[in-house]
């Protein structure tokens, strides 16, 4: 009796032995080309360049519109209201506010500088040579994937293509949050703050007009003279008393306005655009990325 008749047989090795399924790369396969095709569509590119051209619009008319105020607030910061005995110094009022459009300036230096940042990183990272790179590594991968000869750099082309999925599009998509972000909560609010300090700074250019400023012209007489100098001057104390009192109240409103508009551009263009590519660094290269 022969009894290698009864030997167990023996497994047959997979005869693509890179562990795994051909369903699995199928579907990674046709995952990495679609990424691959999303980085040769020009479409979000020049979305973004054009949301970044906007923001650097708003971003200078709002520096343009605290440069005015801080014009109108110079020139009055040397004009006296005199009223009789009573003299009001208006820069004594507006002090704060210049002090203040000084810091403004050097925060929509660093919200433009940063915003051009952004669209040189953002040119940089869908050029052709962005693309080309992203087209090898894909390549390199789908080799190592489905070749018995390059399955051992398996995971060294699978990190090459994470790195250059990041590098691809952590600009576009931050840049994309970034937009949904500034869409539903914080142009609105730019603009309505912006609004308010022209409307301080038109305020402030009529308080330093001289014509605002009524001069004594006519004497009739000493008893109508001394009549019609307390009659000016009563009215003169209270009209100067009213306007000083409505442009002091413009003015706190108007650094309460400053205020935010800097809290609002810090948050638009440096917090979050930082933030939005620290959660999508790691998500790309987190070690529980691993489809391989």
């Amino acid at each position: 009796m022969d009894h290698s008749d009864q030997l167990p047989s023996q497994p047959v090795p997979s005869s693509s032995g890179t562990g795994l399924s051909d369903t699995k790369k199928l579907w990674m396969t046709l995952l990495i080309i679609a990424i691959t095709a999303l980085g040769f569509v020009r479409v979000t590119d020049e979305k973004a360049h054009e949301m970044v051209n906007e923001s650097m619009l708003v971003a200078g008319a709002s520096f343009a519109t605290a440069r005015t105020l801080d014009a109108a607030i110079s020139l009055v910061k040397s004009a006296e209201v005199s009223v009789g005995v009573a003299s009001v110094t208006l820069g004594q009022v507006l002090n704060p506010v210049s002090d203040l459009i000084d810091k403004f300036a050097w925060v929509m230096t660093l919200s433009v500088g940063s915003l051009a940042l952004q669209k040189v990183l953002l040119l940089m990272m869908s050029s052709h040579l962005a693309n080309a790179l992203l087209a090898f590594c894909a390549l390199g991968l789908l080799l190592a994937m489905w070749s018995p000869v390059m399955q051992s750099y398996r995971k060294h082309w699978f990190s090459a293509f994470k790195f250059m999925v990041l590098i691809r599009f952590a600009v576009v998509i931050s840049l994309g949050l970034n937009i949904a972000i500034d869409t539903l909560f914080l142009d609105k609010q730019i603009e309505s703050r912006a609004n308010y300090i022209e409307e301080v700074t038109m305020l402030v250019q009529q308080a330093s007009d001289p014509s605002s400023i009524e001069q004594e012209t006519e004497e009739s007489g000493f008893m109508g003279s001394i009549r019609d100098s307390w009659d000016s001057l009563t009215g003169k104390l209270r009209s100067h008393t009213q306007r000083l009192d409505i442009i002091q109240n413009s003015v706190e409103d108007s650094i309460i306005s400053l205020m935010e508009l800097i809290a609002l551009f810090i948050l638009k263009t440096v917090l979050l655009p930082i933030g939005f590519l620290v959660v999508f660094k790691n998500i790309i290269l987190s070690k529980s990325i691993n489809l391989l």
